[in-house]
């Protein structure tokens, strides 16, 4: 034994193919995670129950009997990061591990595959591609502007091979141009999913496993010109020591991790604002703060502590869950943006109550770009904001399900959506 460093450590996740069914008899199933270091707090307790016995001395405390495991949980930070991956002609999208996490939490993921533009008479938004099968509504794609700067845009249409964009690139693409494809993760009405963790510190007993696991709180943090990060916290419903998982952990030599498909880009691109059902191009807003708070939630399904479950009843010390269910909370997510104020445009918005996109793309280069994918929003206030030498506005949205994407599946109905390549 020794005292070790806290940050050093490791975290390793792996979807799980039955409910909180322990997975580490083959570690290489697991991918790294590249959270950031010193950002992962997990707990790790177990009932105690008080047998309240009637008390003969003013400080009598009755031994307490221990139970279930507490639900375990672990939250932690990562960069909000593309692949890496340029997937440009015929070259598929790839999963990172936050893609795996997302793909569990969110519910659903969808990998593109790029191809070439096949239209000598291409619109902005409207164009024959030349292989379409991986790309679909509610997808993204992507490609290089005149000043070789990537432009990523949802898919709102697909048609034969037919794709139609509800916000119009910049300029309309030239026939055999290269569209880039992106991984995207969007909203499931009821994910099944779940995530078993390993969590390692160099001290080989300072090693655990949450099994069980759903994302149940999540954050995004977007600084222009910084970083952007996702902060998440994930509820399981039993933990193993290192020692008791299927392979021990406590006996595996300290590794260094392999952080693949990870691209960390910081927080410049564009900012744009329109019609919800309207694919007219406007320049990018002049923005100088932007958040967005996504409410994903759910809540366990519990069966008697006896009942026969998805998982093994030899685990009779943990608690009996079928799975997880996500739960209804509105608006599933909401934000800010800030920027200079100029008229009434936002506060005619508001007022109106007329629906709006936004999107926000961070980063211009193909294999560093994260698409943050609002597409049906409403103004829900506008403030005048003092402070600073300009005279600033705050605007305040939330998403409502998707308007604007043809389709009535989880896919095309999804409030927001993340998209990287």
């Amino acid at each position: 034994m020794s005292v070790e460093l806290e940050r050093i450590q490791r975290m390793r996740i792996n979807t799980e193919s039955s409910f909180a069914v322990d997975g580490s008899g083959t570690l290489g199933n697991f991918v790294d995670v590249p959270f950031i270091s010193g950002s992962a707090t997990a707990t790790r307790s177990k009932q105690m129950l008080d047998p309240e016995t009637a008390k003969q001395h003013i400080d009598a405390y009755d031994t307490q009997i221990v139970g279930m495991d507490e639900p375990p949980a672990i939250t932690f930070t990562m960069g909000l990061a593309s692949t890496g991956t340029s997937a440009g002609n015929a070259t598929p999208q790839v999963q990172s591990a936050l893609g795996e996490l997302l793909q569990v939490g969110m519910g659903q993921e969808t990998l593109g595959t790029g191809t070439t533009v096949n239209d000598a008479g291409a619109d902005a938004d409207d164009f024959d591609a030349t292989t379409v099968t991986s790309l679909v509504a509610g997808g993204a794609i992507g490609f290089l502007n005149d000043l070789g700067y990537l432009e990523a845009r949802p898919i709102a249409l697909k048609s034969s091979s037919n794709l139609l964009l509800r916000y119009a690139f910049s300029e309309a693409p030239d026939n055999s141009d290269v569209l880039y494809a992106f991984a995207s993760y969007s909203l499931a009405s009821n994910p099944t999913g779940s995530m078993q963790f390993l969590l390692e510190g160099v001290e080989p007993q300072d090693r655990w496993s949450i099994l069980g696991a759903q994302m149940t709180a999540c954050s995004l943090e977007l600084p222009l010109g910084g970083l952007p990060r996702i902060t998440q916290t994930w509820t399981g419903v039993r933990w193993l020591y290192g020692d008791d998982c299927a392979t021990d952990l406590t006996g595996q030599s300290w590794a260094q991790a392999g952080y693949t498909n990870h691209q960390p880009t910081h927080a410049v691109g564009h900012f744009l604002y329109g019609a919800y059902n309207s694919p007219t191009y406007a320049a990018s807003l002049g923005v100088t703060q932007v958040t967005a708070a996504p409410a994903i939630t759910y809540s366990a399904e519990v069966t008697n502590p006896a009942a026969s479950t998805g998982y093994a009843v030899a685990l009779a010390g943990s608690h009996v869950q079928a799975q997880w269910r996500r739960t209804h909370t509105a608006p599933v997510c909401s934000g800010t943006f800030v920027l200079p104020f100029q008229d009434y445009t936002y506060f005619d918005a508001r007022d109106s109550g007329a629906l709006k996109q936004l999107l926000f793309q961070i980063g211009t280069t193909p294999g560093e770009c994260v698409l943050l994918d609002f597409r049906t929003v409403q103004i829900l206030n506008v403030e005048r904001s003092g402070g600073q030498d300009v005279a600033m506005q705050t605007v305040s949205w939330a998403c409502q399900l998707d308007q604007g994407t043809t389709g009535t599946s989880d896919l095309t109905d999804s409030a927001f959506r993340i998209h990287f390549g």
